[in-house]
């Protein structure tokens, strides 16, 4: 009589491991939180977006891709939070994609700190356009399932470039009309 072959179990169990951190769907733990913040709260509803759309990282790649894209997206939509309806109307909106993560800035609301937005800078709007290329440049976003997402980051970047290019050239033009205000007499012109 032969013997029974036994499965061999632990080969399995690898291959079963290995498959699993090769899947695409872990997804960085939650953000330690010590006091309430919305800017964490905010981070807490991205991976949750992240969850609901099928989007991930391998095991091996959270602590690197997984954080730094919900950091730099949590990033980008705080300061952005407040000036949607700006960048609307000057015709560089922020994609439809993004529209669940508004109304978590909110300084008027902050005990001690009674104030509206203030306007965005173009160096502030060139940063976050620049933030947004690279993160759209990583590994990750030329999968299939994050293709959606790095376009519109790409449509977003693209927009904050634009509009930083229309903050400086209104610059420029409210210097012009400054320039022509200034009083200018006989005396300044005149040369001896």
């Amino acid at each position: 009589m032969a013997a029974a072959t036994v499965p061999d179990t632990t080969a399995n169990l690898f291959t079963m491991m290995m498959a699993a951190q090769r899947s695409y769907t872990s997804l960085p733990p939650p953000f330690p939180e010590l006091k309430p913040n919305k800017k964490i709260a905010l981070k807490k509803d991205l991976i949750k977006w992240c969850e609901r759309n099928g989007l991930g990282w391998s095991h091996d790649e959270i602590d690197q891709q997984g954080k730094i894209f919900v950091s730099r997206v949590a990033d980008v939509m705080w300061e952005l939070d407040g000036h949607r309806g700006t960048l609307l109307n000057r015709g560089y909106a922020v994609p439809a994609m993004f529209d669940d993560f508004v109304n978590y800035n909110q300084p008027a609301k902050a005990k001690h700190r009674k104030r509206e937005h203030g306007n965005l800078e173009k160096q502030k709007v060139v940063e976050l356009s620049q933030m947004l290329f690279e993160l759209a440049g990583k590994v990750f976003m030329k999968r299939q399932a994050w293709k959606p997402v790095r376009e519109a980051l790409l449509r977003l970047a693209d927009n904050l470039r634009n509009y930083a290019s229309y903050l400086e050239k209104q610059v420029d033009a409210t210097r012009a009309v400054d320039s022509r205000k200034s009083l200018r007499t006989d005396i300044d012109d005149w040369q001896v």
